[in-house]
């Protein structure tokens, strides 16, 4: 779904992962929703999360692993490059 979309479009699109999700260490996962990705209950693993709005409660524990992008052709030409822009840390409520 293209960032264009975002709210409020988002309805029915967002990511939740409740109750000890967790990804094996051979899974490097790659999530991306202009909406809301929600990470509930003890998840954890290692990867990238870009998401409109990205809420964390109770135990998440991820590392942070480089990855190709999916739909990027890669090689010095690529079609576009994703980085890291802006970071925000905030204080847990």
């Amino acid at each position: 779904m293209p960032y264009s979309v975002g709210a409020p479009g988002c309805s029915g699109h967002d990511i939740t992962f409740n109750n000890q999700a967790s990804f094996d260490a051979a899974i490097t996962m790659f999530l991306y929703t202009p909406c809301q990705v929600i990470v509930n209950n003890n998840a954890g693993g290692s990867g990238q999360i870009y998401g409109g709005v990205v809420t964390v409660h109770n135990n998440f524990n991820m590392v942070y692993a480089a990855g190709t992008v999916p739909g990027d052709p890669g090689g010095s030409a690529g079609a576009f490059n994703a980085n890291l822009v802006y970071k925000r840390e905030v204080p847990a409520p």
